[in-house]
């Protein structure tokens, strides 16, 4: 484990008021590290909002605090487990990580949870969620990608690994779909963020649908919209995320986050027609098509 003055370094320069944020973002990156090396990683991609900080924003995303993962292969949890629990009971750079057995089983059934222990040096005890979602296969393809460079990493005992990732627009519609089962600040605050950025809004749209058509829940545009904008957000969960100086104007980012994401109201035919076979599953091949359409749109733009 670095030393504790890098840590403190390090949460100073991004202006946390808590050094522990910084501390468990270190922490998260020897386990991304730990679970690459012993090969687990191959049958997961990573997601979720430490994957937007680490992988896709960097230092102008917000800090998260656990690991998210799909997998990539249909398997049982318990498998999933007693893997985990092989890698994660061990020392690792002066980290003493500790799983024991059991999970708890989220979102319907449709993800898996587990907690790992850890401690080291100057933190007796620690913990941290890791979540594995089993709901559906990536529509995009998986890449290996390095993690963005922090001011930290070049204190590590290791060479970081590349880790295989969803591709940001998949990433994109995953917040989406999350805010739109559930008002978390923290997936609104990550999509303002994507909102300023270029991305492709069609290729979005799509993966939208097919994302709540997998869960059985159906897309309604003018649903989503009045959600995101009545939703009761606590914004001081977000304040120890995000640097001290960062001004959380509460209207600003509902309006940039409601103006950003304005292109999810008008559904093509296409995806109109998968939007309303959410619940019932008749119109597979419709879905098949709009799934084709994604990756060839996503083909092109890579040329």
């Amino acid at each position: 484990m670095i030393e504790e003055k890098f840590i403190d370094l390090f949460a100073h320069s991004s202006k946390l008021r808590d050094k522990m944020v910084a501390e468990r973002d270190v922490v998260l990156t020897y386990a991304l590290q730990l679970l690459s090396m012993s090969g687990l990683l191959r049958a997961l991609a990573f997601k979720g909002g430490t994957c937007i900080r680490k992988i896709i924003l960097g230092t102008s995303g917000r800090f998260s605090m656990d690991l998210d993962f799909t997998a990539l292969k249909r398997r049982q949890p318990d498998d999933f487990v007693l893997e985990m629990m092989e890698v994660l009971n061990c020392e690792f750079h002066g980290i003493t990580f500790r799983l024991e057995e059991g999970w708890r089983i989220t979102q319907g059934g449709r993800s898996f949870t587990v907690t790992p222990e850890y401690s080291h040096g100057w933190n007796a005890k620690g913990a941290f969620d890791l979540q594995v979602s089993m709901r559906e296969q990536p529509t995009l393809p998986v890449k290996s990608v390095p993690q963005i460079e922090q001011k930290y990493h070049k204190h590590l005992e290791f060479q970081l690994d590349t880790i295989p990732c969803l591709e940001v627009h998949e990433v994109i519609a995953e917040k989406v779909r999350a805010l739109y089962q559930r008002a978390r600040v923290r997936d609104f605050f990550d999509l303002y963020l994507f909102g300023r950025r270029p991305f492709n809004k069609p290729l979005v749209r799509a993966l939208v649908v097919l994302k709540l058509w997998q869960v059985r829940d159906v897309f309604e545009p003018d649903s989503f919209l009045e959600r995101m904008d009545s939703g009761k957000y606590d914004w001081q969960d977000l304040s120890r995320l995000v640097a001290a100086d960062f001004r959380v104007d509460q209207q600003t980012i509902m309006e940039a986050c409601v103006k950003g994401f304005s292109f999810l109201m008008k559904l093509s035919s296409e995806e109109a027609v998968v939007a309303k076979d959410s619940k019932a599953h008749r119109q597979k091949a419709a879905r098949d098509e709009l799934v084709a359409w994604c990756q060839t749109l996503w083909s092109n733009l890579k040329k």
